[in-house]
């Protein structure tokens, strides 16, 4: 591997002069939870030069199949398996970055830029296109992406393989088939939506509600860990309904200093059970339970008497011997 070589070739990927503006894929992603496979989906885009889009999703596994489509001012979600459909407004600017393959590399170097090195491995051939086979190998190994390979397309950016690996768990995609030209027929980036399946308005049905605490803990079913108040205060309670997505409520809790200065955030929302629920590689202990601490976002998740937390410091700077033990002092 070149390390040295791959801030220039970076460079030139992102300056590619050629543009995609349309193209017709077919990928596939498999996602795994230690040895075992939890998802395993075919994914097929359509994407036409004048901004309209429509991927369509099929899980080997669940056998859920979704569609998502635009038509240039909104985005429509359908889970055909489910019966349910959603739409949510949708601005210029982000219909440029879900078409624009060096946005999308950009993106993904930024978020890994301080967390992950970068080399280049070389240039290898895939589909029949050249591309530069990059690597991201993460500093500590509680990085939130892992150890990351990225086959990106010389001409134009395009991200055509990807492979995702930490301790726990690894996630790939392939693309199987791609053409940077294609014609599309009439009428292909419409989704028959059957009259007797009502569209809700995405923001709408995830729209966060303040309550109280009695209110939290009876959507919860159950009463709930709080912060000691002796040195920081409970500024906001907020109930988040992700029923038509996950299939739950969360509760949101936000702290601050005595001073007013925001201080940490914490979510509760009931133990997820199944393939691919826990929480991967537990690499410290929270009020004598096995925890998960993820440096690039400081915070700290663990399940406790069927609930699971998640705490986030708004200050970088709290070490996480001061997160346990705030967390230790909870009733």
């Amino acid at each position: 591997m070149m390390k040295e070589s791959a801030g220039n070739i970076i460079r030139n990927a992102l300056k590619s002069e050629k543009t995609v503006k349309s193209y017709y894929g077919e990928s596939e992603i498999k996602v795994y939870q230690g040895d075992e496979l939890i998802e395993n989906s075919i994914m097929t885009e359509y994407v036409s030069d004048d901004g309209n889009r429509k991927i369509i999703s099929k899980d080997k596994i669940s056998r859920q199949e979704t569609a998502a489509f635009n038509d240039g001012s909104k985005i429509i979600f359908y889970n055909k398996t489910l019966g349910e459909a959603y739409e949510t407004e949708m601005g210029m600017t982000d219909m440029l970055r879900l078409s624009d393959p060096r946005e999308q590399l950009k993106m993904m170097l930024d978020m890994t830029e301080d967390s992950h090195e970068c080399f280049f491995v070389g240039e290898e051939p895939f589909l029949d296109l050249d591309t530069y086979h990059l690597q991201l190998k993460q500093k500590e190994d509680d990085s939130l992406f892992g150890d990351v390979d990225l086959w990106v397309e010389q001409k134009s950016s395009f991200i055509v393989k990807m492979t995702m690996e930490s301790a726990a768990s690894k996630i790939e995609m392939e693309y199987k088939e791609i053409n940077f030209s294609p014609t599309f027929a009439e009428g292909i980036f419409s989704v028959n939506i059957p009259e007797n399946i009502e569209i809700s308005s995405l923001e709408k049905t995830m729209e966060p509600a303040e309550v109280s605490l009695r209110e939290a803990a009876e959507t919860l079913g159950q009463n709930f860990l709080k912060f000691s108040e002796d040195d920081m205060k409970l500024v906001k309670v907020t109930l988040l309904d992700y029923r038509q997505s996950i299939g739950r409520f969360e509760v949101e809790l936000e702290y601050e200093t005595l001073e007013g200065t925001p201080l940490l955030s914490m979510s509760v929302f009931p133990t997820p059970e199944g393939p691919g629920m826990g929480l991967g590689r537990k690499n410290i202990t929270v009020r004598g339970k096995k925890a998960k601490f993820e440096k690039m976002i400081n915070g700290i998740t663990w399940d406790e008497d069927g609930l699971r937390y998640s705490v986030i410091m708004h200050n970088p700077d709290v070490p996480i011997e001061d997160m346990i033990s705030m967390a230790a002092n909870m009733k």
